[in-house]
């Protein structure tokens, strides 16, 4: 059989009229300042503390206990953690090394002696230990700055990529004119039993959901539907997914790209080697075949986002 959808005109994605709020990337200050605050932790010392604790020292302690060898148990916690005794941590403020007093240990008064008082120091940050840390190209604080905006507007982008590339396929489908979808073809037979296929194996792993129940949240999420909707929301999308497929087959021979069952199997047998797992039992869940249609879609998504990420803009804020 043929293609199961053939493009007859096509919306110029460039044309999508995307908002301008789409391509700007925010980068909260806070998290490059707790970048910043992290590698300095990286040079932490702990080291004896003569003065009153405070909070956050490492505070060693020892009070009778009938229970402990010796008739005396030792502790050490963090003071202000409140992981041991948070009634005794806040008693010891202020206090100093061998000074021993009436507190309250798990409720009970008992003389506690206070053995040794160490302090985290966490230096100023400097351009020398940067360099140390050993990241290629970054040896000042000012490139670590940088360094952790780079990262963070990664992960922005690849969050906002998916959104950009949604909303702007979106347009180009509802605008564009294709061949009915022929539901007997063979692509659309094998999107929709990928699609069901995918569904059951998530199933698979909770045994109080139905593959019904996935698609109903990937297809309707939020909403109460019934089998029947569910199947024809499915449908509806193995529509669209098949004349992305034409869109991206248009795109790629415009270019001059092509895919083939080989370059499947060699990306698949490398992902396998990549996780570990016999490339035979990858074969259990995904084909070549299968991945083929995805990956003249996935050009096309990337050919839109070749186009916009250029107009990203960022702010820190």
């Amino acid at each position: 059989m043929g293609e199961a959808a053939t493009l007859l005109r096509e919306f110029d994605f460039r044309k999508a009229g995307v908002p301008e709020k789409m391509l700007v990337l925010k980068i909260e200050q806070a998290v490059i300042d707790k970048g910043l605050s992290d590698a300095a932790e990286r040079f932490l010392t702990i080291e004896p503390a003569e003065d009153a604790i405070r909070a956050g020292d490492i505070v060693r302690v020892s009070y009778p206990d009938g229970a402990a060898e010796g008739g005396v148990r030792e502790a050490q916690f963090s003071v202000g953690w409140h992981f041991f005794d948070p009634a005794l941590e806040d008693a010891l403020l202020g206090m100093t090394r061998e000074q021993t007093a009436d507190l309250a240990v798990r409720g009970r008064d008992k003389p506690v002696t206070i053995l040794s008082v160490k302090r985290r120091n966490i230096p100023t940050l400097t351009d020398g230990a940067v360099a140390s840390i050993g990241i290629e190209g970054v040896e000042t604080i000012e490139g670590y700055r940088q360094h952790l905006i780079d990262q963070a507007v990664r992960r922005k982008r690849a969050e906002r990529d998916r959104i950009l590339i949604d909303f702007v396929e979106k347009q180009v489908l509802a605008q564009s004119e294709f061949t009915p979808v022929d539901r007997a073809s063979e692509e659309y037979r094998a999107c929709y039993a990928r699609q069901l296929e995918q569904a059951r194996q998530f199933a698979a792993q909770d045994e109080d959901v139905t593959e019904i129940e996935v698609l109903r949240r990937s297809l309707l999420p939020g909403k109460e539907a019934s089998e029947a909707e569910v199947l024809a929301a499915l449908a509806e999308e193995c529509e669209q997914q098949v004349k992305l497929l034409a869109l991206g087959r248009v795109h790629a021979a415009r270019d001059g790209v092509s895919y083939t069952l080989a370059d499947c199997e060699r990306e698949l047998r490398q992902f396998a080697e990549m996780r570990g797992v016999p490339y035979e039992a990858l074969l259990e869940q995904h084909s070549p075949e299968d991945l083929l249609p995805g990956k003249y879609i996935q050009y096309y998504g990337e050919t839109i986002l070749a186009h916009y990420e250029k107009q990203y803009t960022v702010v820190i804020e």
